[in-house]
């Protein structure tokens, strides 16, 4: 199908994980997660509805305190165009009840040049990094590490990039 005929700007749902059928209820764990919200303060474009992005979001986000989840993971790309535009989101997702947990996609390093920065904005110890709850462990992996667009200019995963399309070229 060559044009999409909608655009789910925010994917969200709750789940529940056991650690088996016959364990109480005390290791059930219950989180939020969303991706892709893409957020744009600009008008909408084709099939893209960037503002209409922040009403998807905060029904989302009223979702999950409905449910009562014990927190929220984002799995990245909560901003379409320029990192500015991450502050409208921190305030919408402010009113998660809950903690939030981030991961970076590849739009969210737009206008920014040191990495470091939107770690910081997005309250992530570092690029990697793990948090237990219960009797579960949560591994957030970077994706972006070596990446164009990953602001790797100057640094040792910029030869790790270049080697790697060398290789692909000769494929």
């Amino acid at each position: 199908m060559n044009k999409l005929i909608g655009l789910l700007t925010c994917l969200c749902f709750s789940t529940n994980l056991a650690v088996a059928q016959n364990k109480d209820a005390s290791s059930i764990i219950k989180f939020g997660l969303f991706a892709d919200t893409q957020y744009a303060d600009c008008p909408s474009q084709n099939t893209r509805y960037y503002r209409e992005a922040l009403q998807k979001l905060d029904t989302c986000i009223e979702y999950f305190n409905r449910q009562e989840v014990q927190f929220t993971i984002n799995l990245g790309d909560i901003t379409d165009r320029k990192n500015s535009d991450l502050e409208v989101i921190k305030q919408h997702l402010s009113q998660l009840n809950h903690k939030i947990y981030h991961l970076t996609g590849n739009h969210d390093y737009k206008d920014i040049t040191n990495n470091s920065v939107l770690y910081k904005q997005l309250s992530m110890p570092s690029e990697y990094y793990s948090f237990k709850k219960g009797d579960w462990v949560f591994i957030m992996l970077n994706t972006n590490e070596i990446a164009s667009y990953a602001n790797i200019a100057g640094t040792p995963k910029e030869n790790e990039w270049n080697r790697m399309q060398e290789q692909i070229k000769q494929i």
